[in-house]
């Protein structure tokens, strides 16, 4: 655990470079004496509107090349770390013209590309552990202020990386051992993860993030708009749950998400009754902002137990966010359905 600690570190002089959902190369591992850095270039700029990013595997580097609209557009070395550091168009061609190269070619999302080919304009603008800074609050202020970067997570044994363009997560990635996961699960999965006390926070952009105080936003006399907000939640995903699996299904699985989450979350304990929800009614005891960090846990957890993508639940949840926008972001509840 040790050394992965020291290998997942958050750097002020480089951007990790998060894994990519990869389909069927257009090729893989050709040598790069058969196929010469001109060539590829050629190559790739008879592709119409080609986008996406050349893996370049050699003895002194391992390279992506990124490719929009058919042209070269930045490179990057993986450092330790998974880190990135920028390469010029002349570093990587004398890097690749070496021996024992080989060359693969992938198309990619032409957003993607389009971010993390201006990495190298990014900076590390904030650090934080956990608790001293939530997650959800942090995620919901990026969204606010439309930020372009990245939002890195780092714990012992895993890692997530949200990178985002002008507020909207475009590339979302999980790793844990051989596990890797994308996009919503991803979020979702570092949503019920980044609470743990010890977890790194970092924010990667190009110097204007600022962050901003939650309970300035969220103050005590929004806390029942809030709760109302939540109970509007549960309730419909109850009545949508129960309808298509039965009568208490999502009570059932709302209880057993409780009790695992317990220990992180102490307002989530049954015998408390500080935050509970049954029967269609939510009640809070105590609101704060550390009893709706509780109740995200407790949701994020219950999806999974009941094999749901929230995702899919979006465009159903939709009417409640709207009657609610004042507090959405402020109360973390972007991580459930996002502007």
């Amino acid at each position: 655990m040790a050394n992965e600690q020291k290998t997942f570190e958050i750097s002020k002089g480089a951007l990790l470079l998060p894994p990519l959902p990869i389909d069927a190369p257009i090729f893989k591992g050709l040598s790069s004496a058969l196929i010469r850095w001109d060539m590829l270039e050629s190559d790739i700029s008879s592709r119409a509107n080609f986008s996406g990013f050349a893996l370049v595997e050699s003895p002194l580097l391992t390279a992506r090349a990124y490719f929009l609209d058919s042209k070269f557009v930045g490179a990057f070395a993986f450092t330790e770390g998974k880190q990135a550091k920028a390469l010029t168009r002349e570093t990587l061609i004398s890097s690749y013209s070496t021996r024992d190269t080989s060359i693969s070619l992938f198309t990619l999302d032409r957003y993607i590309v389009a971010m993390l080919s201006n990495a190298s304009t990014w900076i590390l603008e904030l650090e934080r552990t956990v608790p001293q800074a939530s997650f959800n609050a942090l995620f919901s202020q990026l969204g606010a202020q439309r930020h372009t970067g990245q939002l890195v997570v780092l714990d012992f044994d895993w890692r997530g990386i949200i990178t985002m363009m002008e507020g909207q997560p475009i590339l979302t990635s999980y790793e844990s051992g051989t596990v890797t996961l994308y996009q919503h699960e991803a979020l979702t999965r570092i949503a019920i993860e980044a609470e743990d006390a010890g977890v790194q926070l970092g924010v990667y952009g190009k110097g204007e993030f600022a962050l901003l105080d939650q309970n300035a936003i969220l103050s005590e006399g929004s806390f029942e708009e809030v709760v109302q907000t939540w109970a509007e939640i549960l309730a419909f995903c109850e009545t949508r749950t129960d309808a298509a699996r039965g009568k208490l299904t999502f009570d059932t699985h709302w209880r057993a998400a409780s009790l695992s989450l317990v220990e992180r979350y102490p307002e989530l304990d049954p015998f408390l009754d500080e935050v509970k929800f049954s029967g269609s009614r939510l009640l809070m005891k105590r609101p704060s902002p550390s009893a709706f960090e509780a109740l995200i846990a407790a949701y994020l957890e219950t999806m999974k137990r009941l094999g749901v993508n929230p995702g899919a639940l979006y465009p159903l949840l939709m009417q409640i966010r709207d009657k609610h926008l004042k507090i959405w972001r402020a109360a973390g509840l972007e991580v459930i359905c996002p502007f």
